[in-house]
Order: structure tokens, then sequence, then C-alpha cells
């Protein structure tokens, strides 16, 4: 296991994918490992909280009524892309299979979100439009929701046959997945009052 105590030494360490998840990286920031490099992403601020505690809510509700559908809701993920020494970590991730009985933090490699969600901080746009969307892509991820709370709209990437079929949905509508059947949520809710 590689054990880091300082995020100023991260600069300097390449890991592979095995190596990041098993790593020992310093509490109180949030990390992905993207092209080898283990990068800190920013902490986010109390509105990406309640839009991920809204669709938190609304995810639940939708297990409770489709448990052969939903296995597993998770704030806390890894998602490797194959093929790349990339990790990315999602706000949220939905599962239809998951079994955890003795394993370790590797066992992210065996297990692959059906539907995952990001919610866009500011200064992070590039990342969750446009890198993210490629890497999920690749990992094989069947949906990928954007909340833009300044944008106000959700943008649902659903899996077609060789890209994402992107479908927006302004705030005045309700967020439509095709990967959880019947699961819809207001976006209003999602991206919080105005300010």
């Amino acid at each position: 296991m590689v054990a880091i105590l300082s995020a100023d030494a991260l600069p300097g360490i390449r890991l592979t994918v095995e190596e990041y998840l098993q790593a020992d990286l310093p509490e109180g920031q949030h990390y992905e490992l993207v092209n080898g490099v283990v990068e800190i992403t920013p902490v986010p601020a109390p509105p990406h909280d309640a839009s991920l505690d809204a669709l938190l809510e609304a995810l639940y509700a939708y297990r409770r009524d489709h448990p052969d559908l939903v296995a597993h809701v998770g704030a806390r993920a890894e998602v490797p892309v194959p093929g790349h020494a990339t990790v990315r970590q999602p706000d949220l991730a939905v599962y239809q299979e998951w079994e955890t009985a003795g394993q370790d933090q590797t066992a992210w490699k065996d297990v692959t979100p059906l539907w995952i969600a990001e919610i866009i901080s500011p200064g992070q746009e590039k990342r969750d439009y446009q890198d993210k969307r490629r890497d999920y892509w690749l990992a094989g991820i069947s949906e990928y929701w954007i909340i833009d709370r300044q944008v106000r709209r959700v943008t649902v990437l659903s899996r077609g046959d060789a890209d994402w079929i992107e479908t927006v949905f302004p705030e005045d509508r309700e967020a439509r997945s095709q990967a959880l059947p019947g699961f819809t949520t207001p976006v209003a809710r999602l991206v919080g009052s105005r300010t």
C-alpha cells in the first residue's frame, strides 16, 4: 500500500489504478486519478450538498420501489476507466449489483455503476462536461446526469450505440432517466432556489 502523508507530495507521484485504489491519501481532500497522476478536486460548497441531498432522497425512494433494479445507491464510488490509469469519483452512483463481502478497496475494479451523477462546482465545468463525459463512456456507464446549478439545468447522457444521447432538462421540467425506468425528479429541486 502507498501511504502519502502530504498532499504537497502528490504532483511528483505516479500511480497505477490498483495502487491508487489501495493508497492511503491525506484526509480532508477529494481525489481522482487522471492519467496516472493523483489530482486534488475542490471540496464542494454547501449548495452542492443541497443538490446531492435532493437527488439522494429521490433515488432512495426509487430504490425502495424498485429493489429489483437498484441494489445500492452510493455517494462514495470509484470508477476505474479501463485501459487508462484513471479513476473517477462521481458525486452519486447507482448499482444494479452490489456484493461487498470480503472485498477490499480494489473491489471498485469489479463493479460498474449503471447510473452516475455529477453536480457541477464553479470552475469545474470542463472536467464534468468534457473530461468525465469521455471517461464515463469508456467505463461503460449506462447513464450520466450532470446537475448544473449555475445554468439551472440537468443534462442527461444516455448510452447510445456509438456515443451519448444528450437530453437537456431546464429547471421548469422533470429530469427523466432512460436507465432507471420511471425515475423522474423535478429539476428545480436539484438546482436549488435562485440566489
